[in-house]
């Protein structure tokens, strides 16, 4: 697990959002519903949206330049960026992200989380929670903004419940394959 603060520089961070803006704008703002993944629960009042060209191309570049993924991330058409806002009572249970089978060693997409918040507090929930394979405890992240997260063993994670009806969660959400890390 690679965990990363202040990952973007100020500028670059305000371009992520200005991005994010523009793609939700010109696609009129339509969110999809979070409720394609079974071990999310409580999505109602969530949203998700499929970013597109620029945005992708910029945040994977930030991701390239720092070293942790090969530049063939950038030609490649097995990964996804998708913006989401997760809000009270979000919750979900432990998963891993790859596509084959959890029990096995073979890893194949791995996932990326920025979390965009300006500010949390831990008490509104929403922690990203990690633990290894058979394990009976695990950590915690609180998901501060600007701060990076590269799933890259896929580790079993989850999300504390969001406890907080006037909270938005709200990050950037990767998934690619592991043949892209360079780490």
């Amino acid at each position: 697990m690679i965990i990363k603060d202040n990952f973007l520089n100020e500028q670059q961070l305000a371009t992520v959002n200005q991005l994010i803006e523009k793609d939700i704008t010109k696609h009129g703002g339509r969110f999809e519903r979070y409720d394609d993944e079974v071990d999310h629960h409580e999505t109602d009042d969530c949203n998700l949206f499929y970013l597109n060209h620029d945005t992708k191309d910029f945040f994977f570049n930030v991701l390239i330049e720092h070293g942790y993924f090969t530049k063939e991330l950038l030609t490649g058409h097995d990964h996804t960026l998708r913006y989401h806002e997760m809000k009270y009572p979000y919750v979900s249970t432990f998963h891993k992200d790859r596509l084959t089978d959890w029990d096995k060693d073979e890893i194949d997409y791995v996932g990326v989380t920025l979390f965009l918040n300006e500010t949390w507090d831990f008490k509104d929930g929403g922690l990203f929670l990690f633990k290894q394979d058979n394990a009976d405890r695990g950590e915690y992240i609180e998901p501060i903004g600007n701060r990076l997260i590269i799933n890259n063993e896929d580790l079993y994670h989850a999300v504390t419940k969001v406890v907080t009806p006037d909270v938005k969660r709200r990050s950037l959400q990767s998934f690619m394959h592991v043949k892209y890390l360079n780490i």
